[in-house]
């Protein structure tokens, strides 16, 4: 079964009370690029080890392009590969840029979980991905 929970325009708390579903603490965020969009959080996967989020428009559009983005929580080894950032209070970070064809992502560890936030930023160059994408990490974060 998929729970699926619709953001309209400002998310904070209907996506604070997506977290009551899970039986560990996840890392959702309150801040989503591009807040003119309507967004649809689907969990696909929600287990005592690990869980997946799609982030997904909420309006027509073909299938592939319609997931914006993925959440993932997994207890254990999670892949972590890029470049190490900071992110709010010093808790250390790796980064992994995409241009508009694919996902970034922001990887990190806390408490044996790691968390994955990947999404589709629609910015052109380099520094203003990473800027919107760690906008997103830290209003994830206590």
């Amino acid at each position: 079964m998929t729970l699926s929970i619709l953001i309209a325009y400002n998310p904070i708390n209907l996506v604070r009370s997506l977290s009551l579903d899970f039986e560990y603490p996840t890392r959702i965020p309150a801040k989503f690029p591009d807040s003119s969009k309507r967004l649809r959080l689907d969990v696909v996967k929600n287990t005592s080890r690990n869980y997946v989020v799609l982030i997904k428009q909420d309006s027509p559009c073909s299938v592939p392009n319609c997931i914006v983005g993925k959440l993932v929580g997994k207890r254990g080894i999670l892949r972590r590969e890029g470049q190490a950032i900071t992110l709010r209070n010093g808790r250390t970070a790796l980064y992994q840029d995409c241009n508009s064809s694919c996902l970034s992502s922001i990887t990190w560890g806390e408490n044996g979980t790691n968390y994955q936030i990947l999404y589709a930023i629609d910015e052109d160059n380099y520094s203003d991905r990473l800027k919107q994408l760690k906008k997103m990490a830290n209003s994830s974060l206590n």
